[in-house]
């Protein structure tokens, strides 16, 4: 049985039955989930996505909270079906910035506001659902409105008529930057037929070929080997929202999304005690402001406690880990139990997993590296073969995928155990795709964390050492970040 099959497991589970979604409903529905452990919620919210096609906005109490399960959610369903909505960049009235009204801070959005452009984009272009994970802090801060997302939107399909002028007229009016070579977002450059521009909802520049006037080829393509990634029939080009938001009228996420949308949340008291501090400090801070300019006032910026807590009585809803003093219209029971960490210790795990065979249960252990469940096995034989009784008998089933935390369900359809790898999990800052998130990396059970930082080690200083051989005659040091990016950062383990 491999991923798909422990998928397919859930989905048919008579729980998943019991939810109720959709567009048809005549009334928002109150859903309070309970006896759920470790990882169970990724596998859950996966079955239940594909119940019904409607969007699914998971909040939790804070970004690392989100993070570990976004992590464990893009292993079980398509990544590009699931998207991270982080809090922006910016802070309000800490410092103004070119006498603008506006949040203080960089003059472009780093990493949070190109993953908040991507967002805002996806609900109002694509046609299919997707999970959205959040946190009260993202929350709470108000976004541009879709109306001025669409009209601030340059939408470019492949046969359309399309001067360069107009182009560089609509991307100024953009406030896009105009420079020889893009390597970032927010920027565009001309070069006779060819138009390179970069979205600040993409994770990689779109480059428009004109055959005259006339829209000839569209693609994604590297910044820095300059070869195309992948055709395209349409592009849509997004400004930096954060600064069109605060030139415009404002609303709420939970104004942003569909009504049919699923909201699932972690602590309903707690996430509404962080919206209701975030505007409370936001009011502070404003009635101590001094000078001549004019700031925009919290309302515009901050969502109350008591508009949240209005907007969000109009969503379906599932409420997981502490339910509220609220009653719910529906409560759905599993029946699961934290596995209980081993910490290297094999003789525990062997017994463990020979008291779960014993009692009708399904082992998965769960592993980023098939050679780790090749260990184990080696492991196991070792310890096996020096013991004189011959009554630890079990079977387990490898899974190359990770989770983050393992769990047992004891319902009588399910009768599995999910294990993590046993080994010390540190963790990593990682850039990828979805922005500077703490991603897990399991170093091995069977490793120190002195030799994990070794493993890691070895491996930035072999790209330490590719980026200073990357040379091109007469470039200069700063030529050659904007061609690479910054050389490669020394990374410390952690736990």
């Amino acid at each position: 049985m491999g991923i798909d099959d422990l998928k397919k497991h859930f989905e048919k589970s008579p729980q998943i039955d019991q939810f109720e979604f959709g567009p048809d409903l005549p009334v928002p529905i109150r859903h309070r989930i309970k006896g759920i452990a470790g990882s169970a919620l990724s596998f859950i919210v996966a079955a239940a996505f594909k119940k019904k096609e409607v969007h699914h906005l998971l909040v939790f109490n804070d970004r690392e909270e989100a993070a570990y399960f976004y992590n464990d959610i893009q292993n079980l369903i398509s990544p590009n079906r699931i998207f991270f909505f982080p809090h922006s960049d910016k802070k309000a009235y800490e410092a103004i910035e070119e006498g603008m009204e506006e949040f203080s801070g960089k003059k472009k959005e780093g990493e949070n506001g190109l993953m908040r452009a991507e967002v805002l984009s996806a609900i109002n272009t694509r046609k299919r659902h997707f999970v959205i994970v959040s946190y009260a802090d993202a929350l709470s801060e108000k976004v541009v409105t879709k109306q001025s997302l669409v009209k601030n939107t340059l939408t470019v399909n492949v046969g359309d008529n399309l001067s360069q002028e107009f182009v560089n007229e609509v991307l100024q009016e953009l406030e896009f930057e105009r420079v020889d070579f893009v390597y970032q977002p927010g920027q565009y450059a001309i070069r006779g037929g060819i138009i390179d521009i970069w979205s600040f909802s993409n994770d990689r520049p779109f480059r428009v070929e004109l055959f005259g006037d006339k829209v000839d080829s569209l693609r994604t393509f590297d910044p820095v080997s300059q070869l195309s990634v992948k055709d395209h029939g349409h592009i849509s080009i997004i400004p930096d929202v954060q600064k069109q938001a605060l030139k415009e009228v404002r609303q709420t996420f939970l104004q942003y999304i569909p009504e049919s949308s699923v909201v699932w949340l972690k602590n309903f008291e707690l996430i509404q005690e962080h919206v209701a501090d975030l505007f409370k400090k936001s009011e502070e801070k404003f009635a101590r402001l001094t000078g001549a300019i004019k700031q925009v006032q919290p309302s515009e910026l901050y969502v109350s406690e008591e508009l949240y807590l209005d907007q969000l009585g109009a969503f379906t809803q599932v409420e997981f880990d502490r339910p509220s003093l609220m009653k719910p219209d529906v409560e759905i029971r599993f029946n699961q139990t934290p596995q209980v960490s081993f910490n290297k210790n094999f003789d525990l795990l062997i017994t463990d997993l020979t008291n779960h065979t014993r009692n009708g249960f399904h082992n998965y252990i769960f592993t980023t590296n098939p050679k780790q469940i090749t260990r184990l096995h080696q492991i196991f034989e070792d310890i096996l073969l020096n013991r004189e009784t011959t009554e630890n008998t079990f079977d387990f089933e490898g899974i190359n995928t990770s989770i983050h935390e393992g769990f047992i369900d004891h319902d009588e359809s399910q009768r599995i155990t999910f294990v993590g790898y046993p080994g010390n999990v540190w963790q990593v800052p990682a850039y990828n795709k979805h922005g500077n998130l703490w991603i897990a990396k399991v170093a091995g059970a069977v490793k120190t964390k002195d030799e994990a930082q070794t493993i890691v080690t070895a491996v930035i200083d072999a790209a330490q050492d590719a980026w200073d051989a990357n040379n091109v005659s007469g470039e200069s040091a700063d030529e050659k970040i904007i061609r690479l990016g910054n050389k490669p950062a020394d990374i410390t383990l952690s736990e």
